[in-house]
């Protein structure tokens, strides 16, 4: 009868670590640990950067939680050039948030400690993303205030809307 009771114990402690395991296999494997920095190579678009790491690594990363407005003609890439104005050359940290199948790292992008796409929602040259945002909800609600303020100030694409 002891051993009954020794044999389901181990079981359970079997089962137990089995569940642990399998939970952890079960994360999303491309969570990151730890922000990235190194030096801007390239601005590809409004909302995509080519960073180098210290090791030599070349990684797309687009901007997270942002979207380019619907500019048109000359005004279309109003948002690229300010981006490279800001970025170009620069080192720059990234907190990602995911990374895409075709290995595109979507993340904040931050210099001088500040959050560019938060600077360029408050400048009108981007919009915040449509829903679900992929952060946090403290952020949303600051990157909704920032284009909300811009739109009350007719800055950038807000100008363009009557």
């Amino acid at each position: 009868m002891v051993q009954k009771k020794q044999i389901s114990h181990s079981r359970i402690l079997i089962t137990c670590r089995l569940l642990i395991l399998l939970s952890i296999l079960a994360l999303p494997c491309n969570a990151f640990a730890s922000s990235l920095s190194g030096q801007v190579l390239n601005i590809s678009t409004d909302t995509r950067i080519i960073l180098q790491t210290k090791d030599g690594r070349r990684l797309p990363v687009t901007l997270a939680g942002i979207k380019s407005p619907p500019f048109i003609g000359r005004r279309a890439s109003i948002g690229k050039r300010h981006l490279q104005t800001l970025l170009a050359g620069r080192f720059v940290t990234v907190d990602p948030i995911t990374r895409s199948a075709s290995g595109v790292i979507l993340g904040r992008v931050l210099y001088g400690g500040s959050d560019v796409g938060l600077r360029l929602i408050r400048s009108g040259l981007a919009l915040v993303a449509d829903a679900p945002l992929p952060l946090d909800a403290e952020l949303q609600h600051q990157y909704a205030q920032a284009e909300e303020e811009a739109r009350r100030r007719k800055m950038g694409y807000w100008q363009t809307i009557r």
